[in-house]
């Protein structure tokens, strides 16, 4: 790239930084500056072999060349370790690190997290203090997954207790989860809430309230009644269309939660739930506080 001196000599006298045009580190010649990058100075040099290449200022002083002054022989053996370590590529490399990170946690006790692996009891099968017996049972890591401990997240380090898990897995696999067991199947409370389409949170807020999992998995859920009463009553027509209440409320200019009230509470008919003026005698019949809460946690 072509380097404007005047823009260059006024930008090192802004920074308050040294000129480095003209100087020699190893084989690199600084032809100018080139550019700042997040707060870095960045200039323009050239090796001998003829290379140019824009360079950091703190990296300049330590690159010594562009890598030409190098056994050519050496660069596939180069090329072939780090393949492996690559951030993208995820070979066998990301699995060694995962194998070093397991034994770390479980054998050092000046690691970070020692105390959750090794300081409670956590182990490795002897098997799996070697490498190639891991890979081989394990297999290379996939990309986004990490070792965990599967099914039995309290168990040690060994074949048929783990698997590579995504990080939603992982959070699900953790031994403060809730969990819940109904008719001998045993899962987090997540789990059952998806499974049951319990909103969120219900299962937690029902155990802190004392219910055993029987029960707290067993009752329906107030959304869940709704929708069944709702279906009870069968379809709504407004004339010689059947139409969702959200649809006739969309059309009459009235209140979802209000024709609610009005058809599903009070048993009012459509055409009454429609005419009858929104006023603030309905309001206070309807117990505002308390059952218009309720109304509109299920829109």
């Amino acid at each position: 790239m072509s380097v404007r001196r005047g823009s260059a000599r006024a930008l090192l006298v802004l920074f308050g930084m040294k000129d480095l045009t003209g100087q020699r580190f190893g084989k690199w010649t600084v032809i100018g500056f080139a550019e700042m990058r997040k707060r870095h100075s960045y200039w323009l040099c050239r090796c001998d072999c003829g290379t140019e290449r824009e360079i950091q200022r703190n990296a300049v002083y330590s690159l010594q060349s562009c890598g030409c002054d190098k056994p050519s022989e050496a660069r596939p053996v180069r090329a072939a370790r780090s393949k492996g370590r690559h951030p993208k590529l995820r070979i066998s490399g990301s699995a060694h690190w995962s194998w070093v990170a397991m034994r770390q946690r479980c054998t050092n006790p000046n690691h970070k997290n020692w105390k959750h692996y090794g300081g409670r009891g956590i182990r490795i099968c002897e098997r799996w203090n070697s490498y190639a017996a891991f890979l081989e049972d394990m297999g290379a890591r996939p990309v986004g997954k990490t070792l965990d401990r599967y099914p039995n997240p309290d168990g040690n380090y060994e074949p048929g207790n783990c698997r590579w898990a995504t990080p939603t897995e992982q959070a699900r696999n953790m031994r403060r989860n809730l969990r819940l067991t109904l008719n001998g199947v045993r899962l987090t409370a997540v789990e059952w809430e998806e499974l049951r389409e319990f909103p969120d949170g219900t299962l937690h807020r029902r155990k802190r309230a004392g219910w055993s999992d029987e029960r707290a998995l067993s009752t329906p859920s107030r959304k869940m009644k709704q929708v069944a009463r709702c279906a009870s009553h069968g379809p709504l027509t407004l004339g010689d269309k059947t139409l969702s209440l959200s649809e006739i409320a969309r059309r009459s200019g009235k209140s979802r939660g209000l024709l609610w009230y009005r058809i599903y509470k009070l048993g009012w008919s459509l055409p009454a739930a429609i005419i009858t003026p929104d006023t603030p005698t309905l309001r206070r019949l309807a117990r505002y506080e308390e059952d218009w809460k309720y109304f509109y946690e299920t829109l």
